[in-house]
């Protein structure tokens, strides 16, 4: 801890700086944390407080005359004091569990009225990454005959996510040996994520053909089909005008334009998400902490959910640096474990 915040003084008027500026996105002056906190410290001795804190990192001053503002240091400091001190609530798991209950369309649609609900409860952004093909498991596969010579393979995921793709064949199978290739495939495979799966199937169908009778081999052939195209990841996005509303974003056109930008283009969210994947229970990062410039005005609190022990995607909230992270950090870990327990419960 910065050798500054071990002072009580200095603690308290740190904390009553971030708590003022969340809820009013004004500068704060010494006179109003005087005012508004009973620390029993003059505004005079409240502004050299503030002074240090700011000579410290911990606050700064947009303009001469003006209040101070938190840093990015200071938000860390707050989010690592709170963090562990923020308990999930059943009542706010149950919340998500039974509006979760009437969502329909699979895993897209749990997954997109969670990113819904985030949003409508924090009134910042909400957002969810759906499991993808790198983080899948193999559940099962099935082949369906269309007509002569073409056939439907249809691969399904443990979290439910299904792919599908037409194929052409020059030889005719009838459905029994279509379902017979469907269960060689699915014994063998079942339980594997689907990247290694990919690779054995590439594996098997290289080796001596004498390893497998000529149906088997067809259906290592037709499996692969399955994975011909790379799998294009998106995000579910739910409430982006909430945060374009802030002041922050709404008076200052280059930090709208940089958020409407990552919102849309969603490729370093997509691999800031893959990362947060690996980490259990949740995660914050706060400005310039995710590495990209036109991100650094912004906040992502994300935790990971998954079926089992198996990880599959993250749920989390986008918003200001000075977003509510009292409020969202058990709200983002309410709606992960009640995602977590729809797809365990369920045969999505």
């Amino acid at each position: 801890m910065d050798e500054k915040l071990t002072q009580e003084r200095h603690r308290n008027v740190l904390m009553a700086v971030i708590h003022t500026y969340i809820a009013a996105a004004e500068p704060v002056g010494s006179k109003t944390v005087a005012d508004r906190y009973q620390f029993g410290l003059s505004p005079a001795t409240i502004r050299h407080v503030m002074a240090e804190l700011e000579e410290a990192g911990f606050l700064a001053q947009p303009h001469t005359s003006a209040g101070r503002i938190p840093t990015e240091k200071a938000y860390r400091f707050y989010v690592d004091l709170i963090k562990s001190a923020q308990e999930v609530s059943d009542m706010q798991v149950n919340r998500f569990r039974d509006a979760l209950m009437d969502h329909s369309g699979g895993v897209e649609g749990l997954l997109r009225k969670t990113s819904k609900m985030l949003s409508n409860f924090s009134h910042y952004t909400g957002i969810a990454l759906p499991p993808g093909q790198r983080r899948s498991v193999f559940r099962r596969v099935s082949f369906v005959r269309i007509g002569p010579g073409t056939i439907l393979a249809v691969l399904v995921s443990l979290s439910g996510v299904t792919q599908n793709r037409l194929v052409k064949h020059g030889e005719d199978f009838s459905q029994d040996a279509l379902d017979s290739m469907s269960r060689f495939l699915t014994d063998r495979f079942r339980g594997m994520g689907l990247e290694d799966m990919r690779r054995q199937l590439v594996g098997d169908i290289r080796k001596d053909r004498e390893n497998f009778d000529r149906t088997m081999t067809v259906a290592l052939q037709l499996a692969e089909h399955l994975f011909e195209e790379d799998e294009t990841e998106d995000i579910y996005v739910e409430g982006s005008s909430n945060i374009l509303d802030l002041p922050e974003f709404s008076q200052n056109l280059k930090k709208m334009r940089h958020l409407l930008q990552t919102l849309e283009e969603k490729k370093n969210l997509l691999v800031l998400l893959d990362e947060t994947i690996k980490s259990e229970g949740l995660t914050v990062l706060i400005g310039s902490e995710m590495g990209i410039e036109r991100m650094r005005d912004i906040s992502l609190v994300v935790s990971r959910y998954g079926r089992g022990d198996v990880p599959l995607g993250t749920v989390g909230i986008i918003g200001p640096l000075r977003m509510d992270y009292s409020q969202v950090i058990p709200l983002v870990a309410s709606a992960a474990n009640a995602v977590s327990e729809s797809l365990s419960l369920s045969e999505l």
